[in-house]
């Protein structure tokens, strides 16, 4: 630490440097000035230390440190989680952070919220403050699909025909596509035997935003019909960028108010999946085509997908779609 200097006004002055920072202090003695200094640098090293940091701040350096890295739509929930749960241990030091606490905020979180957000918002406490403590967290709940069947899909398609959701029922029920990926389909990307999915656009806080696909498997190609390809351009008017420019939550409420059938707008995904194994499609193919990359979501993983083996599902998946649509 820099030495002390006596003004001409009889102080004493220390000016302290810690990593691009500086402050001076003046006292009325040397030993006093120089402590002032010191006290400042210990305390600055011990606000970087993370065991001293406070969980909030914590937080926030987690966030900072990954703004290039994570998805807007991860930063967005990972915000939300700091600003509505934890209140009661943000203001505490890590170090003193204990089981018992953050045990105590689980099960006020308990009461109201779902076990995925419960384990959500455990998750990226512990990564951001580097703990690891044991837990008992609510047990994960096992979801019942309501996915239609043929004349599910049958009856969706006639019930959503000529409105403005039709053709991200189309998108969802005979392409697969992720309702992000629907938002993010630009007219320039559809051409008359294919459609190009290479982003998504999700609502972070309220804003449209654009982002990469879930996944690499999710950046694609699938393969259309002429008059997939009719329909979709019908909705290019006064020079659109976007198939749709709907929010998802205009899509889902518009969706539940024309069908009368009890499954969501992502259970469509799963009708397609559920008709690409009807036809017998191979599973490495139907994983290709719907931009599954584990075999949590689809069934096994395959090495490659040759292009003719493609080729012949996607004309088995469009002839079964063409038919309904007729």
């Amino acid at each position: 630490m820099a030495q002390a200097h006596r003004l001409p006004s009889g102080s004493w002055r220390v000016l302290a440097f810690d990593e691009g920072h500086r402050k001076s202090f003046t006292a009325e003695t040397k030993r006093q000035a120089e402590y002032l200094a010191l006290q400042w640098l210990t305390e600055r090293k011990e606000k970087r230390d993370p065991i001293n940091r406070t969980v909030a701040d914590m937080m926030d350096r987690y966030i900072e440190e990954r703004t290039n890295i994570l998805s807007p739509t991860t930063t967005s929930n990972y915000r939300r989680i700091q600003r509505l749960y934890f209140k009661d241990i943000q203001g505490k030091k890590v170090a003193e952070l204990s089981a018992s606490d953050v045990q105590m905020e689980v099960n006020k979180m308990a009461a109201t919220l779902s076990p995925k957000t419960i384990r959500n918002a455990v998750g990226f406490l512990q990564s951001a403050c580097d703990i690891r403590f044991k837990l008992t967290l609510p047990k994960k709940e096992k979801h019942i699909y309501q996915t239609p069947g043929v004349q599910g899909i049958k009856t969706i398609l006639g019930q959503t025909k000529d409105t403005n959701i039709e053709v991200p029922v189309l998108l969802a029920l005979w392409c697969g596509l992720r309702l992000s990926e629907i938002r993010g389909l630009r007219f320039d990307h559809v051409f008359p035997d294919r459609i190009v999915i290479d982003q998504a656009v999700v609502d972070v806080d309220g804003v449209p935003t654009i982002k990469g696909t879930k996944t690499k498997e999710s950046t694609r190609i699938v393969e259309i019909t002429p008059w997939l390809y009719d329909r979709i351009m019908r909705e290019k008017v006064n020079g659109s960028e976007y198939v749709t420019t709907m929010t998802g939550r205009a899509i889902y409420a518009r969706f539940r108010k024309l069908t009368d059938n009890a499954c969501r707008f992502h259970d469509l995904r799963h009708a397609n999946a559920s008709v690409m194994m009807m036809l017998g499609i191979p599973d490495n193919v139907a994983m290709e085509r719907n931009g599954w990359e584990t075999e949590s979501i689809y069934k096994k993983t395959y090495a490659q997908v040759a292009s003719e083996s493609r080729r012949e599902s996607a004309q088995k998946l469009n002839i079964f779609f063409q038919s309904l649509v007729n």
